[in-house]
This record gives structure tokens, C-alpha cells and sequence, in this order.
């Protein structure tokens, strides 16, 4: 639940069902509210993914604007107290054109918009690794065998 976006919080229940555990009746809202009780820092570190999810969302097909913000929200990350954020700052910074170039919108064969994605190419990648690491043990064998006869 905590890593659910905040558009998709919607399909959740808002009819509240038994939870037998905490012997209550429980709406979705009603475990976030308990969840920030027993540690109020996981409402903030929601807060802080809520604004990437955001960013991402307002600049889709705006990549020069994205570039402008960009900045922005490594130094939201950078200032907050938390160093997995920091380091996500220092990713979103060595990466940044890269992450830019992602805000591209290109038409797809249907006539739709898709930004643009590396998910292809590294499903080929995993494939090919795939295919290439189940031949290591056979070279290994052979490599074995002959140097045996050299040896001998």
C-alpha cells in the first residue's frame, strides 16, 4: 500500500471491512493512518515519492520544462533527512540528461504517444545474457579437456 501512487489509492475500499487482527472495522485510509502511527516518518517518505511520481506525470512530453524542474527536486531531495533521498538526488543528477531525454513523447504504430524507453533493449540484453551464460559451462568443459591432453 505504501508504494501505491496516489492516483491509484481510489480502488481501494473505502467501505470499511473487519480486520481480525486489530479487531476493527478498517477502511484503506484507516491502515495508512495506523501505519504512520507506529513510524510518522513512513508519511513523509510517501510525501517524497508522491512528488517524483508527480514530476514524472506533469512533464511527460515536455522535456525542456522537465529539464527546468529537474533541479528543483534533487534539491528537495538533497535537504530532506533521509539518506536513501540523497542518493536517489545524486542518481536523478549523474543521470539527468538521460532522465531528460525520457520526457520524449514519439508516435507509436497506432498513432499514440509513448515516452521513449530502454525496456527493450534491456529485455534483449537479459535474453542474450541468458543464452550466453547457459554455454560457459560447455566452454569450461572444453577448455578442461584440452588442456588435459596438453598436460599429458
Amino acid at each position: 500500500m505504501l508504494l501505491k501512487n496516489g492516483k491509484d489509492l481510489k480502488v481501494y475500499n473505502t467501505q470499511p471491512r473487519f480486520n481480525k487482527t486489530l479487531n476493527r472495522m478498517m477502511t484503506t485510509f484507516d491502515y495508512f493512518d495506523w501505519m504512520y502511527r507506529i513510524d510518522p516518518k513512513l508519511e513523509h517518505l510517501k510525501d517524497l515519492k508522491e512528488v517524483y511520481v508527480s514530476f514524472n506525470t506533469r512533464y511527460a512530453g515536455k522535456p525542456s520544462e522537465a529539464r527546468k524542474a529537474l533541479p528543483e527536486l534533487i534539491t528537495k531531495y538533497r535537504e530532506c533527512s533521509y539518506a536513501m533521498y540523497h542518493m536517489i538526488a545524486d542518481m536523478l543528477e549523474n543521470h539527468s540528461e538521460e532522465i531528460i531525454n525520457s520526457f520524449i513523447l514519439m508516435k507509436k504504430s497506432n498513432g499514440n504517444q509513448a515516452r521513449l524507453s530502454n525496456g527493450p533493449i534491456e529485455s534483449l540484453n537479459r535474453i542474450t545474457i541468458a543464452a550466453f551464460s547457459c554455454l560457459i559451462p560447455l566452454r569450461t568443459a572444453h577448455f578442461f579437456a584440452w588442456f588435459l591432453k596438453v598436460v599429458r
